[in-house]
């Protein structure tokens, strides 16, 4: 995906995503790709945490990573996300 390094949604009934492990990167320019204004939806997010998960969610780690650059945001979560008490934000920097 040429705007999102993370997105995570899962539609599937009764389904599970667990032990979510992003660590260590270095993410810059979300939105600035070739691709960016071409989509009916540009966002320009480095991380998405959709509305529309619907899995029993659990231990969801982005820890020591790098945000650059973003043309809307870093870091995007929905208010309807399952999974936000056990999501993890460790030590991840913005610059």
């Amino acid at each position: 995906m040429p705007n999102i390094h993370l997105s995570i949604l899962t539609i599937v009934r009764m389904a599970k995503t667990n032990n979510i492990v992003f660590e260590n990167n270095i993410c810059s320019n979300a939105g600035s790709g070739w691709g960016h204004n071409q989509r009916p939806n540009p966002t320009g997010r480095q991380i998405c945490f959709w509305d529309g998960n619907t899995a029993q969610t659990s231990s969801v780690f982005i820890r020591n990573n790098t945000f650059k650059n973003a043309k809307q945001t870093c870091f995007y979560i929905s208010k309807k996300w399952k999974g936000i008490d056990d999501l993890v934000l460790e030590n991840n920097k913005v610059s």
